[in-house]
């Protein structure tokens, strides 16, 4: 696989940067639009699962108690005093100036409210998972208090985290959604046991998820988000104004990737299609270029299918890598980042999981591949020698071989049997095999979820955003595996397209080359020698001919390409391998190329007409020919009577798209093509087919009226205009074998008069049936 010569066409969308970077910008945007809904869902079934609701400290899992402890204790004092005071606290704003002279309920006051704010390793309650008798017992000695000590502990562990809950939600959302978890107590308040009835179970919406996640990226988006967006916690039912956010926020992102898929598409069909029209401009010109395009219908047909088959190939391979490759690829990067966020080992494990059944599968694949490709051949094979047993039925019969044929029909019946079997085996192993191996990564993946998820390692709402994550993978990973056929596809075409651009040109244009005003004297073929594209084959061989101008010559051989190669030199649609061309003795080599052909009228058979009005047929869309000028044409050429009877006149589409015409008629178009331009060189293949005495009589009148004093090159096929030629020249396996006119070669040489008889005798092909 060539893949310097998809980079080649790759390059070229340089031309469309703007769709370039239209379909890098849109498919990095897309995947992060879905990276955001995936966010949702995670944000959605924590809603569903936590209804919106702030749990009590005693609620919270040990590993998050222990952790809130060491966040309140990076919270900045004033802070933290503040927020005690707020939760039942306010007489002691103003810090007494000697706590141990108050009185004693204010002095036991006074030592629980620092005990809230510090929270010293050493005076601390045991946290209630790891409360006991004799932790409780030691704690209770160290503050040298007594009575129900589990109580006091619950109470200023909720104390303290209600005092955490009520800063968090001031400094990173607002005062409003702090007094909304719990409005600030302006008299002092004693402490109460956390409540765990339905008046603690109250939904707060999305505050409930900013104190969930505080301390991590979530929390922070959510806190600015519910600071925003205060109708998300502060409505009658606050959990339905979240929901309703979401609903929103969800609708609004598929809408808009929905759009910016809807645009990369349209930017990706722009852009491949300008790479490959260039393709195909580039093949164009370079076709122009190839002399072998004018003399080989194998050279023809190359360009045909490099402009046709290979172009599409890379096309579609330019659209798929910029409608699918690039944003599954993205979609795969950021989904993965996510399942890394989620829980990094669960991803590794699921990443893992994933690249082991790849490996198992592709291995699995291949041994099954090879199976059944071998077990297809002996099937094949059986199966021909079963068919070729029901065919000596007759045999069989009359040897007396029934004995004989059925073992070995019966044999031959086990073999394809047995054949048949094992092929049919291995594809009915492969695919339950790899589902299988699927359910099992999946359920060793969801035990392994559940034992993080039950450690506290993992929330269910991160846990959903794990496995959509994981799971959303797969659809961009198919995208990409799919597309291997199409990405070789357009790798193999594009390196065959860049061949062909990559060959040097057949004919080269000098920078000092001279003009030339037209044929005053002679055109001369001195020793030229042409050899067949692909082949090699010497088409000419050393030719040597010289015409006087005003002459009509005639060439005629059994091989058309010879004499299609000779006239092709003069326009220089080709150089020859060896020798030159001159016309009045300069080299058209060092004549330029457009005074060159401007000087040459010529008519070939193949291309007489093409997909066009009659006028741009005559014309060739030159504006300098006025549409009175094109009539006059076709008036010498006698077209214009026909052209007149047809629907639109001149303005008639005609070609193989267009209005049918005869093959005369076809003919006197393209003579009129070339009258049009007064060349002083006419080169005109004649039709091989037999036109009625009316079209014969046109011509005859056309070229009779047109060609004298003018140099006229035919190849003809009628006998009136061999025997109207002032010479004739024989060409045989690339030499020219004979010279002279109609009556001398058909009197000398034995090869012209086979010829004759064969091609131009009308009663030939009479005689032959």
């Amino acid at each position: 696989m060539d893949t310097n010569a998809f980079s080649r066409a790759w390059d070229l969308l340089h031309y469309v940067r703007f769709h370039k970077w239209t379909i890098y910008v849109s498919s990095l945007v897309s995947g992060l639009l879905f990276v955001l809904l995936v966010i949702l869902l995670g944000l959605f079934v924590d809603l569903i699962v936590n209804r919106g609701r702030i749990p009590n400290f005693a609620q919270l899992s040990p590993r998050e108690q222990s952790h809130f402890i060491e966040h309140w204790r990076t919270i900045p004092e004033e802070q933290r005093e503040k927020a005690v005071r707020d939760i039942g606290f306010p007489e002691f704003e103003t810090p007494p100036a000697k706590p141990d002279k108050l009185p004693p309920d204010q002095q036991f006051r006074w030592r629980q409210y620092r005990q809230i704010v510090e929270a010293a390793d050493d005076d601390i309650p045991p946290l209630p998972a790891e409360a006991t008798a004799d932790t409780l017992k030691d704690w209770a000695a160290r503050r040298k208090i007594s009575g129900d000590l589990g109580r006091l502990a619950a109470i200023e562990h909720e104390a303290r985290w209600k005092a955490g809950v009520r800063n968090a939600l001031a400094t990173r959302v607002s005062k409003s959604a702090a007094d909304k978890y719990m409005p600030a107590l302006e008299s002092p308040n004693d402490l109460q046991m956390p409540g765990f009835g339905e008046e603690d179970r109250r939904p707060f919406g999305l505050l409930g998820l900013v104190v969930d996640q505080q301390g991590t990226t979530l929390g922070r988006m959510s806190a600015l988000v519910a600071r925003y967006i205060p109708w998300t916690w502060s409505a009658e039912h606050p959990n339905s104004g979240y929901l309703m956010t979401l609903f929103f926020a969800a609708s609004s992102i598929v809408i808009l990737r929905g759009i910016l898929l809807v645009w990369l598409k349209d930017a990706a069909a722009v852009a491949s299609l300008e790479v490959v029209t260039r393709l195909r401009r580039s093949i164009y010109h370079h076709t122009a270029r190839q002399g072998a395009m004018t003399i080989s219908e194998d050279s023809v047909r190359e360009s045909v299918t490099l402009f046709t088959k290979q172009v599409e190939d890379v096309h579609e391979a330019v659209y798929y890598r910029l409608s699918q490759q690039i944003r599954a690829a993205i979609l795969i990067i950021v989904l993965l980042a996510l399942a890394f966020v989620a829980n990094l080992w669960l991803a590794v494990a699921s990443v893992l999981f994933a690249g082991l059944i790849w490996v198992f599968a592709g291995q699995m694949t291949a041994a099954f591949r090879r199976q059944g490709s071998g077990a297809n051949r002996v099937t094949t094979h059986r199966l021909a020698l079963l068919l070729e047993s029901l065919g000596l039925i007759r045999l069989v019969k009359l040897y007396l071989m029934e004995l004989f044929n059925q073992a070995r029909i019966e044999r031959q019946l086990t073999d394809y049997a047995s054949a048949h079997l094992k092929r049919s085996r291995g594809e009915a192993l492969a695919k339950p095999l790899l589902y299988t191996l699927s359910g099992l990564a999946g359920i060793t993946f969801i035990y392994l979820a559940g034992r993080v998820v039950l450690n506290d390692g993992l929330s269910l709402p991160r846990l959903a955003v794990l496995i959509v994550s994981v799971v959303g993978i797969f659809q961009p990973m198919r995208k990409l595996f799919g597309g291997r056929k199409i990405m070789k596809h357009g790798h193999s075409s594009a390196a065959e397209v860049y061949e062909f651009l990559d060959r040097k040109g057949d004919v080269a244009t000098y920078p000092d080359a001279e003009f030339l005003p037209g044929v005053a004297k002679s055109i001369e073929f001195a020793d030229v020698s042409v050899k067949q594209p692909g082949t090699n084959v010497k088409l000419l061989d050393q030719v040597s001919i010289k015409i006087r101008a005003g002459q009509r010559i005639g060439i005629v051989g059994s091989n058309p390409d010879e004499q299609i190669a000779l006239v092709s030199l003069i326009p220089r649609f080709l150089d020859p391998a060896e020798g030159s061309v001159k016309i009045d003795g300069r080299d058209v080599k060092w004549v330029t190329q457009d005074s060159l052909r401007t000087q040459i009228g010529l008519v070939l058979q193949h291309n007489l007409v093409f997909n066009d009005t009659v006028a741009n047929n005559i014309g060739c869309g030159d504006t300098s020919y006025p549409l009175p000028q094109i009539i006059e044409a076709a008036k010498l050429a006698h077209a214009h009577q026909f052209i007149q009877k047809l629907p639109y006149g001149y303005e008639t589409p005609i070609g193989e798209l267009g209005h049918s015409l005869r093959p005369g008629e076809q003919f006197r178009i393209a003579l009129a093509r070339a009258i049009l331009r007064d060349p002083s060189l006419y080169v005109i293949e004649e039709p091989t087919e037999h036109f009625d005495e009316v079209t014969k009589d046109l011509l005859d009148d056309t070229l009779a009226r047109v060609l004298p004093g003018t140099t006229v090159i035919f190849l003809p096929h009628r006998m009136s205009t061999l025997r109207d030629c002032d010479r004739i020249f024989m060409m045989h396996q690339g030499k020219v074998i004979a010279e002279g006119n109609h009556r001398e070669l058909i009197n000398e040489n034995e090869l012209y008069r086979h010829l004759y008889y064969l091609e131009f005798n009308p009663f030939a092909d009479q005689a032959a049936s």
